[in-house]
């Protein structure tokens, strides 16, 4: 599998502007790649320390078989409508982020052990009429350790969905978590927990 690689950092370039591979046209598509940001893990003293190993931006973009790895925002899934089969992302922190409407299906989403609070997702849905959201179907969530959280409430109308999909014990029991921030209903009418089967 061919790899790309760059250590890009937050500090450097900005988070946005780190990744190994930033897209901003329409229809783009990668087979069988690996996209690798080897910046330092963060340790939560060096200021800057994310690292985009890719940042899609174009819509109708896809992606098959295609590997992510980094720690912090690994993932930058923004603007536009993407389609993700059969990949692996891996990270620590916000390592999928951005407002992108994606579906990700037959996935890995590996949280890498060691942190005291992982953070799978960071939707940035900002207004309740928009369309976008990450989801997830058939997809695994592997790691261990029980402290990931499958998002966080990073804007107040964030969106992600896993369906069909096998959560491992490296989620916590609490599954979502609000940054704790407190939030009324009437704020967060785009956010909602729906009954779902929870596997072990």
């Amino acid at each position: 599998m061919p790899v790309m690689v760059f250590d890009g950092t937050a500090k450097q370039f900005g988070t946005l502007e780190s990744g190994t591979l930033t897209v901003e046209s329409d229809y783009f598509s990668a087979v069988n790649l690996k996209f690798v940001n080897s910046a330092p893990r963060p340790d939560g003293k060096r200021e800057g320390a994310q690292a985009v190993a890719m940042k899609i931006a174009g819509d109708y973009a896809s992606f098959y078989n295609c590997r992510f790895h980094g720690f912090q925002d690994t993932l930058c899934d923004d603007r536009g409508k993407h389609f993700f089969k059969d990949c692996y992302v891996e990270g620590t922190v916000d390592f999928i982020f951005g407002s992108g409407q994606s579906l990700y299906v037959n996935s890995e989403i590996h949280v890498i052990p060691g942190d005291p609070m992982a953070l799978i997702t960071a939707h940035s849905r900002s207004k309740h009429n928009e369309a976008n959201g990450y989801v997830f179907v058939h997809c695994r969530v592997t790691g261990a350790g029980g402290t990931a959280y499958l998002s966080r409430s990073w804007f107040p109308y964030g969106r992600v969905i896993y369906a069909y999909s096998q959560l491992s014990e490296a989620v916590h029991p609490q599954g979502w978590s609000n940054n704790a921030q407190a939030h009324t209903n009437s704020e967060r009418k785009g956010i909602g927990i729906y009954p779902a089967k929870y596997d072990q």
